[in-house]
Formats: structure tokens, C-alpha cells, sequence
């Protein structure tokens, strides 16, 4: 991970992991952090693109039954990382769009409008 001379694409799905049992979802607090922590500290982070997110929060267990619980079963997250050139010329729109609703179908328009440089 220490150099890359071409640019690649990885989509990493651990939905397996949590999806009948949220205790187990912890689990992939340390790699994904010793990830996150790599790309930093080797300024790999400069030119990559980073979606990190979910389809939902809890749906299972005693905390679905209470208030919270039903808050958060339809609360899904999304964290993007852009390099600064990107952030330069778009920080308005993202700004205004982080109060908007979207869909997977607004994901795939900006993941194919970054592979061809737009």
C-alpha cells in the first residue's frame, strides 16, 4: 500500500459481519481504522476518493424496540472524502447538498463523473 503507480477502484462490503447481530459490528472498528490511519500517514489520502457509508442503523434487537431504536433503523450515513482539488471546485454544491436526501442512484452519477475526470 505503499505506492501505486495506477489508479484502482475497491468497493469493500461487511455488511455479513453486523447484519443479524449488531454487537458484532465493533469487530471491524481496529481494521478499519489501522486503513483509514495508513492512508493518512503515508499521504495517500492527497488524491483518493474516499465513500464511506450505510444503507441503515440498528433493525435488530432490544434497541430497535425503543424510541432511539426506531430513529436509527432508518438513519443511514454517508462520510466523503474528496482530495482538496475536487473540494476547490465543487464546496458550495457539497455544502448545500449535505442537507439533501439521495439515492444510489446519486452515488453511481458521482462515482462515474470521478472515473471520467468530470
Amino acid at each position: 500500500m505503499n505506492e501505486r503507480n495506477e489508479k484502482y477502484f475497491a468497493y469493500i462490503s461487511i455488511s455479513e459481519l453486523s447484519h443479524d447481530n449488531f454487537n458484532y459490528a465493533g469487530y471491524v472498528d481496529r481494521p478499519t481504522h489501522k486503513f483509514m490511519t495508513k492512508l493518512f500517514e503515508e499521504d495517500m489520502i492527497k488524491d483518493t476518493v474516499i465513500f464511506f457509508f450505510s444503507d441503515h442503523g440498528i433493525r435488530l434487537g432490544p434497541v430497535r424496540g425503543t424510541h432511539s431504536g426506531e430513529i436509527e433503523a432508518r438513519l443511514p450515513f454517508m462520510f466523503i472524502h474528496l482530495p482538496t482539488g475536487y473540494m476547490n471546485g465543487y464546496r458550495d454544491i457539497l455544502h448545500e447538498n449535505q442537507y439533501r436526501l439521495t439515492t444510489a442512484f446519486d452515488i453511481h452519477s458521482t462515482l462515474t463523473h470521478i472515473v471520467n475526470g468530470k
